[in-house]
């Protein structure tokens, strides 16, 4: 049983960390040809035998999911920490319901990087049972199974999903203390739900559509996100003196709005926030920043890789490549 304080789960980030790679080491693989080169390279970075891009990946969900395994195990804040994997949950479920529609539930892969066994999310699916689940997804397991009985709505199964994943944090952020984190999932919800808004314009749905797909919580108003929905150029306005509003500025002036670089700014913002904190030893912050520093950099070599495969120029992946940790 590990030793559940704040010296042993930091005393684990900071030896792990040194492994993680460094911002020389994803420029040398961004220099590389192939996604052969890629594999090579990261096996002379100490990612294991990496041979091809299969390997790659296998690798880098291998160092997510240790990540995840560590914080779980080792949180002294769990308060905290859960806010973080909840997230794999939602995904574990909207693979699910998904899969089960298409009749192709055997052999489907799932995140082991929740809060909850992964097997007891797929018994729950197949027999259409949720009264053990949080009681946040339990209302949205049974919102959807009334709606899909009738027609299959992978839109409206993803928004149930993700406000139950919402919800869940809402309620489990108020049991933590820390004011770092709190203030990170509060920035965080009104940038997704500034994302969502902008997303429905993308697609070419209007705000009526948008109000029905934001996030519960946050500060931004609904009707107002609703008109970004319909005027994007609206957004800037609309964030105007949030203290994430510098971070986004650049992006919300581009005319269209590339989505891809918003969502860049957001995860960078919401980085940022924490890797200050990173050399803490008394508070829980390094250790879910360095889930997030797993998570980033299990990204980028995923990005670098397929991009490789489809000789993307080094620039276009710049451009996608989240800031380490």
């Amino acid at each position: 049983m590990p030793q559940l304080s704040y010296g042993f789960a930091i005393g684990r980030v900071q030896v792990l960390s040194k492994s993680l790679l460094s911002g020389a080491a994803i420029g040398r693989l961004l220099s590389l040809d192939t996604v052969e080169d890629v594999a090579r390279a990261l096996t002379e970075l100490n990612w294991g035998d990496v041979r091809g891009a299969r390997d790659i990946e296998q690798a880098a969900e291998h160092h997510v999911q240790a990540a995840a395994a560590l914080v779980r195990d080792t949180s002294p804040d769990a308060a905290a920490t859960d806010c973080f994997l909840v997230r794999y949950d939602a995904l574990n479920l909207k693979l699910l319901v998904k899969a089960r529609a298409l009749g192709q539930l055997d052999g489907l892969p799932l995140s082991p990087n929740g809060l909850i066994d992964a097997q007891r999310l797929r018994r729950a699916v197949e027999e259409r049972r949720y009264a053990e689940l949080p009681e946040e997804f339990l209302d949205a397991m049974e919102r959807i199974e009334g709606r899909i009985a009738v027609k299959m709505d992978p839109l409206f199964v993803d928004a149930e999903l993700d406000k139950a994943a919402q919800r869940f944090i809402n309620r489990r952020i108020e049991d933590t203390d820390d004011a770092v984190i709190r203030a990170y999932f509060a920035e965080r919800t009104c940038m997704l739900n500034l994302l969502i808004a902008l997303r429905s314009h993308a697609i070419g749905r209007d705000g009526a559509f948008a109000r029905e797909m934001l996030l519960p919580g946050g500060t931004l108003d609904e009707d107002a996100l609703a008109q970004v929905a319909d005027a994007p150029e609206r957004a800037a306005a609309l964030i105007s003196g949030k203290p994430y509003a510098g971070a986004l500025a650049a992006t919300l002036k581009r005319t269209p709005v590339d989505l891809a670089e918003v969502e860049k700014a957001v995860d960078d913002r919401l980085a940022g926030l924490l890797s200050g904190h990173k050399n803490e030893t008394l508070t829980i912050r390094p250790l879910v920043g360095y889930l997030l520093a797993r998570e980033r950099e299990a990204g980028a070599v995923r990005l670098i890789a397929t991009a490789k495969a489809a000789n993307v120029p080094i620039t276009t992946i710049e451009r996608r490549l989240r800031a380490m940790y």
